[in-house]
C-alpha cells in the first residue's frame, strides 16, 4: 500500500510541476519561449530542484494523461480498433498486462485508474514512453 501512495504522490508532483504549481509560484511560459525543449527542461528542472531527466519524465507523464484522456479516469478509446483502450492512460488490456508483468507488478488491474498511473510512471522511467501516440507526436 505504501508503494501506491508514493507513486500517486509522484503523479501529483509531476502534474503540479507541469502546470506550474510549485512552491507558490508559477512557471512563466514567456521565459521559455525562445529555448529548445532540452534547454527548457534544464531551466525548469533547476527552477523546481529536479534533474533534467526527472523533469523530462514529468513532462512526458503529464503529456500522456492530458493527451490521452484529458485527465478523465474512466474513458474508453480506440473504438475504431479491434481492442478498446481504457482509462486515464488509454491502455489496451494486452499492453497493460505485458507492462505489469515486465514491471513485476502482477497485482495491478487494467480498469483501476490508480494502477494505470503507477504503471505509466514505471513505463516512462523504463523508456517505454513512445508506446503512446501523444508522445510520438512531440519531440521529447
Amino acid at each position: 500500500m505504501r508503494f501506491i501512495r508514493i507513486e500517486t504522490a509522484l503523479v501529483f508532483i509531476a502534474l503540479s510541476a507541469m502546470i506550474g504549481i510549485h512552491t507558490g509560484s508559477v512557471i512563466s511560459t514567456s521565459a521559455y519561449q525562445h529555448q529548445t525543449m532540452m534547454e527548457q527542461d534544464k531551466r525548469a528542472a533547476t527552477d523546481n530542484a529536479l534533474s533534467p531527466q526527472e523533469f523530462r519524465h514529468m513532462r512526458i507523464f503529464a503529456r500522456i494523461f492530458w493527451g490521452e484522456s484529458g485527465l478523465r479516469a474512466c474513458v474508453t478509446g480506440d473504438r475504431d480498433k479491434p481492442r478498446l483502450a481504457f482509462g486515464p492512460a488509454q491502455y489496451q488490456k494486452r499492453t497493460f498486462n505485458e507492462f505489469k508483468e515486465e514491471a513485476g507488478l502482477p497485482w495491478l488491474e487494467w480498469k483501476n485508474p490508480e494502477h494505470q498511473i503507477i504503471l505509466t510512471w514505471w513505463a516512462i522511467k523504463n523508456g517505454k514512453e513512445h508506446h503512446w501516440t501523444v508522445v510520438k507526436e512531440v519531440d521529447f
